[in-house]
């Protein structure tokens, strides 16, 4: 929250598949720009367009 309060981006990322909504939801009323994937990086999956 302090890099908020300075105006810099706050990105989380998440390896939740099975509680994804609960975590972006989470991660915006924080103010955080929030990233869902599963666990092996190797490939980026689809995420909600910011303010999903």
């Amino acid at each position: 929250d302090q890099y908020k309060a300075m105006n810099i981006p706050v990105f989380n990322c998440e390896y939740a598949l099975d509680c994804a909504d609960d975590a972006y939801n989470k991660s915006y009323q924080k103010g955080y720009i929030p990233y869902c994937t599963r666990r092996s990086l190797s490939k980026l999956t689809s995420t909600p367009p910011f303010g999903y």
